[in-house]
């Protein structure tokens, strides 16, 4: 964070919120994607992890609102944003309590849930050095959530563009507007990655958290910075390989269908594990007492072979 060596004490607080907090993002992400994706798995060793989980988060979210109250200046007003944030997607996340889940379809939702997160980075980004590797996800991110804004007018062009030539054209347009915020995507993430092999600022956070009884070497904390990049990476591009098939009215058959939802659930379910080990670890260092989470996403994981088909 830009703000970061102001104030030691400060840091160390706001490195502890940040961590709760994203930690608790990713706790309620992984129930989200395991209930949405995975319906056919919800049995009730499942539904025993997600009520414990959900229960543990809700205290754990609780205890660390009440901790900004430590912080000050830039460290407060950067822990409030992201606390606005990580709440809205918790609510929105939280298919026990949220009744809106009922009434709204998902389109509307996720258009709710896109335009929440643009407005978040926007926002959020003035925080962070350039050569923090942080601030080129989160741009890369925005640009790929503006994919996914897209995606939803292309799927409807896609739908009607056998009975009007109009609907195809298009459908190409926004076709064409996916895959260019998408290459945006992979192209700013690529330059976060080059400066992040060039100085050491992935590793704020642990550096500030860590104590010479270090649990993992900022070696192993880094690698799995790099991981995570190479997640984002994967899931960037087979997203765009998939919708450049999408040419001349030709569409993918059902088994290249099927294998790009299973590599995107596939890429989501490590992006969660990943971030959540991320958070546990500065946490750990800290010695943060965190709650007994049991992640869902590692059971989401198929055997890609499924999807091909023998003759």
């Amino acid at each position: 964070m830009n703000f970061y060596g102001k104030n030691k004490k400060q840091d160390k607080y706001f490195v502890e919120i940040r961590n709760c907090l994203e930690l608790a993002y990713w706790i309620s992400s992984d129930i989200d994607h395991f209930v949405e994706n995975s319906k056919e798995k919800i049995n009730k060793q499942a539904l025993d992890m997600i009520f414990s989980n959900s229960i543990n988060l809700k205290e754990f979210i609780d205890k660390t609102i009440k901790k900004l109250e430590i912080l000050e200046g830039d460290h407060k007003e950067c822990a409030l944003l992201l606390a606005n944030y990580t709440k809205f997607c918790l609510e929105e996340f939280d298919f026990i309590n949220n009744k809106k889940r009922e009434s709204e379809s998902e389109d509307v939702k996720f258009s709710r849930m896109l335009d929440a997160d643009i407005d978040f980075r926007d926002q959020y980004e003035k925080y962070f050095l350039r050569t923090d590797i942080e601030l080129y996800r989160i741009k890369s991110y925005k640009y790929f959530s503006h994919a996914l804004s897209a995606l939803y007018d292309f799927s409807a062009y896609l739908d009607d563009q056998l009975h009007d030539s109009e609907d195809s054209a298009l459908a190409d347009i926004k076709r064409e507007e996916i895959l260019k915020h998408i290459s945006n995507a992979e192209s700013i993430l690529g330059i976060g990655c080059r400066l992040m092999k060039a100085n050491d600022k992935s590793l704020q956070d642990f550096v500030i958290a860590s104590s010479r009884n270090s649990i993992i070497s900022p070696q192993e904390y880094f690698q799995l910075q790099v991981e995570f990049n190479d997640v984002l990476k994967e899931l960037f591009f087979v997203q765009r390989n998939f919708y450049n098939q999408f040419k001349k009215n030709q569409l993918p058959d059902l088994a290249e269908f099927n294998l790009i939802e299973y590599e995107t659930n596939k890429y989501y379910s490590r992006l969660n594990e990943i971030g959540f080990t991320l958070s546990k670890i500065v946490l750990d260092e800290l010695r943060i007492d965190i709650p007994d989470f049991k992640l869902l996403s590692p059971s989401m994981i198929k055997n890609p072979l499924d999807f091909v088909k023998v003759n």
